[in-house]
């Protein structure tokens, strides 16, 4: 099954929506995409691309299950289900709390497309 790319003009991207393309450090609002492109040409030869903030921080519970799911396999029968009678929310919520304070939450960009095409940069 062939999966179709989406694709937008730039000149039907918000202003403030943010762009950017494989290898950049860094997003621009639309708006100053269209400036930049204006302003060099080769830049409207990158594939630039929509990206929505996104935000990550760990997830004690979820690290945990992965833990002993990974272990599971080098330990004896029903192994997993000992050690996960033994976790209680109140040990979760202790490790969510040295893991927030260990990490915090952080932001970062992600592609979330479409494709956008460069059309007129009046």
């Amino acid at each position: 099954m062939t999966q179709t790319i989406r694709k937008v003009k730039l000149s039907d991207v918000s202003s403030d929506q943010h762009l950017s393309y494989e290898g950049a450090n860094c997003t621009y609002p639309a708006e100053k995409v269209s400036e930049m492109i204006r302003n060099d040409g080769d830049l409207a030869l990158l594939d630039w691309q929509i990206c929505t903030p996104t935000t990550w921080s760990p997830n004690a519970d979820h690290m945990i299950k992965c833990y002993i799911e990974q272990e599971r396999e080098e330990m004896y029968e029903d192994w997993d289900v000992e050690v996960e009678g033994k976790i209680t929310k109140e040990d979760i919520a202790q490790l969510q709390s040295v893991l927030d304070r260990m990490f915090g939450k952080n932001q970062y960009w992600k592609f979330s497309g479409p494709e956008v095409i460069i059309d007129s940069l009046d």
